[in-house]
């Protein structure tokens, strides 16, 4: 081995440390928001749209994204952002769901569970855990 025990990355620390102003050119930036990618916030336009094409497609992602080009507002947005957004930022009606359950029911989670079409897909373990977990207040 050309390097003995000295791994890439300390050789490369030593060389920067020895030399900074030529490394530090050849440096990557780091984070999210590198070279000419723009991340804009998102509009309450572009969320309304979004939620009407949700509920017009379910969330058939790349229909999605071929109707979006129809409104100017989501015509620069990615297949990955419109779903990100939505499951992120938009997609309430699973935890909302559940904190009315609990309202209703108690902590009666197989109640919750039978009651709630949302969240039949959960077992009232998981629907437990994730109280605990996300929405106790």
């Amino acid at each position: 081995n050309v390097l003995g025990d000295r791994t890439p990355g300390s050789l490369q620390n030593r060389l920067f440390k020895k030399f900074p102003a030529k490394y530090k050119a050849a440096t990557p930036k780091k984070g999210k928001n590198q070279g000419n990618n723009q991340h804009n916030a998102w509009s309450a336009e572009e969320d309304a749209a979004l939620k009407r094409l949700v509920e017009e497609n379910g969330t058939d992602w790349t229909k999605i994204h071929n109707c979006a080009w129809l409104i100017k507002a989501l015509e620069k947005r990615t297949k990955m952002a419109l779903k990100n957004r939505y499951n992120h930022n938009l997609k309430r009606d699973r935890r909302t769901a559940l904190k009315r359950g609990v309202e209703v029911h108690g902590i009666d989670w197989d109640k919750i569970q039978s009651d709630n079409e949302v969240l039949k897909h959960r077992t009232p373990i998981a629907l437990k855990i994730r109280y605990n977990k996300h929405l106790r207040e």
